[in-house]
């Protein structure tokens, strides 16, 4: 039976924002609505990563990791940050696999309404805004993602936030596995943004 490790240097960029998450503030979302603590916000239903790159082929086939990936730091954040939401995740592509940025740039009411099973109400859409890579003696990664919480049976976007990361190896041997951990690392920082439901 094959057992599987976290990669030591995921474990160093994990110290490494734990470190300063307590020594920095979070910045203050993007969007928020004012009755924020007013909702009694309990089940989150988190969606697949929407990717609006934009980009074909070979990036699209890593989308299933993508989702992994991301979920995991999704996943990580709110355990460490104590937040009392009960997430689910899903898996199904289909769900996010048309959404583009023109969508999310101005959204529409109905279209929140139909974003997701129907019998859901509160609804995470991450995303994946742009993700670059380059190697040469060392391996740099930069992402850029956000995060939309919307309200379905309103129609309402309830909050936002983006975040862009830049991370570096030091050592261009370590790209793919550095990548995966790079975007579950950007998405963990995301989600440390979303106010606490205590």
């Amino acid at each position: 039976m094959k057992v599987k490790s976290f990669q030591p240097y995921f474990l160093l960029l994990v110290l490494f924002v734990l470190i300063l998450s307590a020594c920095i503030p979070t910045a203050a979302p993007l969007f928020l609505d004012p009755g924020f603590n007013t909702m009694n916000i309990t089940e989150i239903t988190v969606l697949p990563v929407a990717d609006i790159r934009g980009v074909e082929s070979k990036a699209k086939k890593e989308l299933p990791k993508l989702d992994k990936w991301s979920h995991y730091g999704l996943r990580t954040a709110f355990r460490l940050s104590k937040s009392k939401y009960n997430l689910t995740y899903l898996k199904d592509r289909s769900l996010v696999e048309n959404i583009t940025e023109d969508d999310l740039t101005d959204t529409d009411p109905d279209w929140i309404k139909n974003l997701g099973p129907s019998e859901t109400r509160w609804v995470m859409l991450p995303v994946l805004n742009s993700f670059g890579q380059k190697i040469d003696i060392t391996n740099k990664v930069t992402v850029e993602i956000s995060a939309y919480l919307f309200d379905k049976a309103t129609g309402n976007k309830i909050w936002f936030h983006k975040n862009v990361s830049k991370y570096s190896t030091g050592i261009g041997l370590m790209s793919l596995g550095f990548s995966k951990d790079a975007i579950a690392l950007s998405m963990q920082q995301m989600a440390f943004n979303l106010p606490k439901n205590n």
